[in-house]
């Protein structure tokens, strides 16, 4: 009978742990998603309403995502890591999506296109891609996470670094109402590359607490 609890019990914490990846998957999923659109829109590739329609749609993706990883944590006897640093990863992917939602909306409030953010948002979609990849791994073998959060947390450095660059170079200009929306655009991308470190060093935070 206790051998057959136990077995109970590690399947019941198998299938626990497969909905959280799951969920945390499609969080990103919807977040990369957001950024595509968000480069659409920077590069001039598509149009403001259409895509400000879509995010609607992405962003809505993500949350229910979200909600399934909050109900999973509720109900699940173990997770793979601490339910806290999930948390964490589960909300700055939630702040990623908003971030790039919010940037979306005030490009489009503007009326501007800025391609200079083209390569901040590919920095992005690479961190969130070794983010997929480190959350992938939560269910195949953690013992490959802290080197990708560590990739992921580069790429976001990148993120931040185009971005002040990018604000340095403007700040060269004479001061205008255009280069002041340019400006607030970059500080609105600087905030996605600060939620993405932030995801990364939950994902870090609960590998090491696993001792891996």
């Amino acid at each position: 009978m206790g051998l057959h609890f136990l077995q109970a019990i590690r399947e019941l914490m198998g299938r626990g742990n497969s909905v959280l990846v799951a969920a945390i998957r499609d969080q990103v999923a919807a977040a990369r998603e957001g950024a595509t659109l968000t480069t659409s829109v920077m590069t001039g590739d598509g149009d403001f309403a259409l895509i400000r329609e879509e995010m609607k749609r992405v962003e809505h993706r993500g949350d229910d995502a979200r909600e399934r990883l909050v109900l999973a944590l509720s109900r699940s006897v173990a997770t793979i890591i601490d339910r806290e640093d999930l948390f964490r990863l589960s909300r700055s992917i939630d702040d990623i999506l908003d971030a790039l939602r919010d940037l979306v909306r005030q490009t489009d409030m503007y009326q501007i296109r800025n391609p200079g953010l083209a390569d901040s948002l590919k920095a992005v979609e690479a961190a969130l891609e070794l983010l997929d990849a480190a959350a992938r791994a939560l269910n195949d073998d953690v013992h490959d996470i802290p080197q990708l959060a560590l990739a992921a947390k580069k790429s976001s450095g990148q993120v931040l670094k185009a971005c002040q660059q990018g604000a340095a170079v403007l700040l060269t200009e004479s001061v205008t109402p255009a280069l002041l929306q340019r400006l607030e655009l970059f500080r609105r991308l600087e905030r996605v590359g600060e939620f993405l470190n932030q995801a990364a060093d939950a994902l870090a935070d609960g590998a090491m607490k696993r001792g891996v």
